[in-house]
């Protein structure tokens, strides 16, 4: 019987920070803690901190390998995960600036699914290593999520503050739950029957939140097409519950026969037949959800199943469901907006997020970064001749210690009106 080989303490504790650095939580303590024990020189998130550890981590993996035709195989089972992470960190590093350009291209293209250029040769570095070509495909899509959650998370939840790291933070246990080697070798493929609901006041972003999430799904890559099988940007289906009534709310989420009631006068597939099982629903004020829809909600959490109103053969779903309410989980309950049994099937993960007055407490520079990312999004581009004045406008009618009680939505609406007639009374 051959003899396995095992690493030293120190090969251990260096790959298990290699390991964190590739596919861990980058927000919050554990990702300082790991940028600062391999580089006290740089600052965390520093792609220079990634090169310097790449480079030396293929000397250190050329030094472990000891002629051996298998790296991990040739090492004792407790050790393998970390040879393994170390590898793919080693195939996969010089790739990211291409995953990073492809989630450009497909936020421009849209919905139609990009062509993956670089995808046959990554394949084939993977395979190189020593992974069958099923392995290699699996990972490869981990890394395209492991991208897209460190690119939305960023780009899209704007703000320094300790809340919103900690907003990161949980945002990324959402997509990955908190131990990703469980998460890679149990949960990639169920994490979508584990519900989210985020609570906090209106306006303060929880449909972006959700959405931050949804983008990051786990998509399998097609070989024979060279690309994944769906674009991302079609994995969000948000529903505004409040905009419905009756039974065009039954029918909006689970779909009708024909004839099912005057108005269906034709076969309709509501949103949970229209997702994907890479998709997301997230239901916007779940509060709005008359009880007996929360009812038939129940099932499609607890089993992932649905009936068409005027069916009575139910159907599958196979993507996640998410929701919303405004204000503290506890007053929500108290006052009865929201079945007890919906809530403990959906508040697997709660996620609370911050109102715009507490992150500004935290905070004051948030304010600026907001205004710029607001300005890109309605005009395209970074403009200090549209940011200076808008600033200053709004200092001239916005105090210090303003409540911003329509959060996001209200600054996106000052900032509107600033653009349009220069200026801006706030009623504080």
């Amino acid at each position: 019987m051959r003899t396995l080989l095992t690493l030293s303490d120190a090969d251990r504790r260096y790959l298990a920070h290699v390991s964190h650095l590739a596919f861990g939580n980058p927000f919050g303590e554990t990702g300082r803690s790991v940028r600062k024990a391999l580089s006290k020189e740089m600052s965390p998130g520093d792609d220079a901190l990634c090169d310097r550890v790449h480079a030396h981590l293929h000397d250190r993996l050329e030094r472990l390998k000891q002629k051996q035709d298998n790296l991990i195989s040739a090492y004792a089972e407790q050790d393998r995960l970390l040879l393994h992470h170390a590898v793919l960190f080693d195939c996969l590093h010089n790739a990211r600036k291409a995953f990073d350009t492809l989630i450009a291209e497909q936020l421009q293209k849209g919905g139609q699914v990009c062509k993956v250029a670089f995808g046959t040769n990554l394949l084939d570095l993977l395979t190189r290593s020593g992974m069958a070509r099923s392995v290699a495909l699996h990972y490869l899509a981990i890394y395209y999520q492991t991208r897209r959650a460190r690119y939305f998370l960023k780009t899209t939840l704007i703000g320094h503050g300790a809340s919103m790291e900690r907003l990161r933070h949980d945002l990324w246990n959402s997509i990955f739950t908190y131990d990703f080697s469980i998460y890679e070798r149990f949960l990639w493929d169920r994490v979508r029957e584990l519900s989210t609901l985020f609570v906090g006041a209106n306006g303060s972003g929880k449909k972006t939140a959700a959405a931050a999430v949804s983008y990051c799904s786990y998509i399998p890559y097609i070989e024979k097409s060279e690309t994944f099988a769906e674009s991302f940007v079609n994995c969000f289906i948000p529903v505004k519950v409040a905009q419905y009534s009756g039974l065009q709310l039954e029918s909006a989420l689970f779909g009708h026969k024909k004839m099912a009631y005057a108005e269906a006068l034709e076969n309709y597939q509501g949103a949970f037949s229209r997702c994907s099982p890479f998709g997301t629903i997230f239901l916007n004020n779940i509060c709005e959800v008359p009880f007996p829809v929360q009812a038939r909600l129940e099932e499609v959490v607890q089993e992932h199943l649905f009936t068409p109103v005027g069916d009575q053969i139910r159907q599958n779903f196979s993507g996640r469901l998410m929701a919303s309410a405004p204000g503290k989980i506890a007053s929500i309950r108290s006052e009865g907006r929201l079945r007890d049994t919906l809530y403990f099937s959906l508040g697997v993960n709660t996620i609370s997020i911050p109102s715009l007055q507490h992150r500004l407490q935290e905070d004051p520079s948030d304010l600026e970064l907001l205004i710029v990312h607001i300005l890109r999004k309605y005009t395209g581009q970074s403009s200090a001749q549209l940011l200076g004045p808008v600033i200053e406008r709004m200092h001239e009618h916005v105090g210090v210690g303003y409540a911003w009680p329509g959060n996001l939505l209200e600054l996106e609406q000052i900032v509107k009106r600033i653009l349009m007639v220069s200026h801006y009374e706030s009623k504080n």
